[in-house]
């Protein structure tokens, strides 16, 4: 085994490093390397150098990537690393929202990628339709039917709030720079409010427009039930005029959906 990640660390080697360390002239009290430099790596280089702060340490980190972690471009081309492109998740069940489950992913597997509603995408010949695809998709409507499957869906939106809150712990604790970068990052907190008096947009609070889909009442009520399982106290159905009154922003979108709608 100790060959095996000798090995391992000899042909990273080769690969571009990136060092986030403290003055180098001054002797460092531990040091840590990081194999890949995507989110992963950025959030480890992150609380590894915050932790060694919180000690009074100094501490040297070299993160191994075979690319340009943690790069804001090369060569004048946006990084694509994902630790740069990476933003801040806004809402619990985005985590569900990202590949939808079930039936529902086979009938818009089906779909292409550039048409409403699709997510297939045929850059590879004959992949969807090759005996892994197809079993995969098997396996996933079976899924679908499973009875343990909002057992499962808790489990992710109980994984959703830790990234919220996890989010929430990197703004509260980050220093300017951080929070700056957040903010750059459109990081709208999802938490409670900490003003009493009145619903103040940003503070904790979201507002999600539901719209142009079958039973959005429904949709709605399910949506809040889920949230106050989690802990979430503060949850509404608004009205359009609840809506603007606290985000005023919202205004131009709601009349025009208005109109379209009684038209």
């Amino acid at each position: 085994m100790k060959k095996a990640i000798l090995f391992l660390l000899l042909c990273l080697s080769s690969f571009s490093g990136v060092y986030a360390n403290s003055s180098l002239d001054v002797p460092v009290s531990s040091k840590t390397y990081i194999i890949g430099g995507g989110i992963v790596g950025a959030l480890e280089s992150y609380y590894a150098q915050k932790n060694a702060l919180k000690n009074g340490k100094k501490i040297c980190i070299t993160v191994y990537e075979k690319g340009d972690s943690f790069a804001q471009s090369s060569n004048g081309k946006c990084s694509t690393n994902t630790s740069y492109n990476i933003v801040p998740s806004l809402t619990i069940d985005e985590i569900l929202s990202v590949v939808p489950r079930g039936s529902e992913l086979v009938e818009k597997l089906s779909i292409l990628f550039s048409q409403p509603g699709g997510i297939r995408v045929d850059d590879v010949a004959g992949i969807n339709d090759s005996e892994s695809a197809i079993n995969f998709k098997n396996a996933v409507a079976i899924y679908g039917s499973d009875k343990n499957h909002d057992d499962r869906t808790l489990s992710l939106l109980m994984l959703g709030k830790r990234s919220m809150d996890l989010w929430q712990q990197m703004y509260d604790e980050g220093d300017d720079e951080l929070k700056a970068i957040l903010e750059a990052s459109n990081f709208n907190p999802c938490r409670e409010p900490r003003n009493d008096s009145k619903k103040v947009l940003h503070d904790g609070y979201r507002i999600d427009l539901i719209y142009g889909i079958p039973n959005a009442q429904k949709r709605a009520l399910n949506m809040q039930a889920d949230y106050e399982k989690l802990g979430y106290k503060n949850c509404a159905i608004l009205s359009p005029d609840e809506v603007t009154a606290i985000d005023k922003g919202q205004l131009v979108f709601i009349d025009i959906f208005l109109k379209v709608s009684n038209s």
